[in-house]
């Protein structure tokens, strides 16, 4: 047991600053993710699919798109071919799936190594094509979900939801970093 411990230890401070950073951000993802799932589940769910003028027409739309993006960005990233899903949620089982994926991201994205982060990899969709190096593709779901977040609390503001939680990634540091597992 001793043994295993040390060597985790030993691990754990075998890693760059890059690494650390990767992974903070991807813990800070589940965060916010969770923390605005927290906060949207203490409000009537009619509120979510309630329509007002934005990129996405409700709380709802713009859950999924969350949700469908990450899923598609992990794939990407884990070279495992995306399915997309024409799949109807309800509020509930969206919450989940959007924690249970941010929950894998996260796993997978803390088991890679500084090789495995700067690997480049090949890219082709229906919009573009390219040759990226892993860490930027991670950071572009980041910063997705956090431009989505952003426009979740606005529409909130716009249905009479205005108890939004702070998710910046500083809280994150100062408050959530403290209860983060990995």
């Amino acid at each position: 047991m001793l043994k295993s411990i040390m060597m985790k230890n030993v691990k754990l401070l075998q890693k760059s600053v890059f690494q650390t950073l990767i992974q903070d951000n991807v813990n800070y993802n589940l965060w916010a993710n969770e923390t605005m799932v927290n906060w949207l589940q203490e409000h009537s769910s009619d509120k979510f699919i309630r329509e007002i003028p934005s990129s996405f027409k409700s709380i709802f739309e713009t859950l999924e798109h969350i949700f469908k993006v990450q899923d598609f960005w992990l794939k990407m990233i884990q070279n495992k071919p995306y399915e997309p899903t024409e799949d109807e949620f309800s509020v509930e089982e969206l919450f989940e799936k959007i924690i249970r994926n941010s929950i894998e991201l996260r796993d997978f994205v803390c088991d890679l190594d500084e090789f495995e982060l700067q690997e480049k990899m090949e890219i082709s969709t229906p919009w573009f094509t390219s040759h990226q190096p892993r860490y930027e593709l991670i950071q572009q779901i980041i910063t997705h979900g956090t431009y989505h977040r952003g426009q979740i609390v606005t529409i909130g503001r716009n249905v009479g939801i205005s108890n939004a939680s702070n998710t910046d990634f500083n809280f994150y540091l100062l408050r959530g970093k403290e209860m983060s597992v990995m």
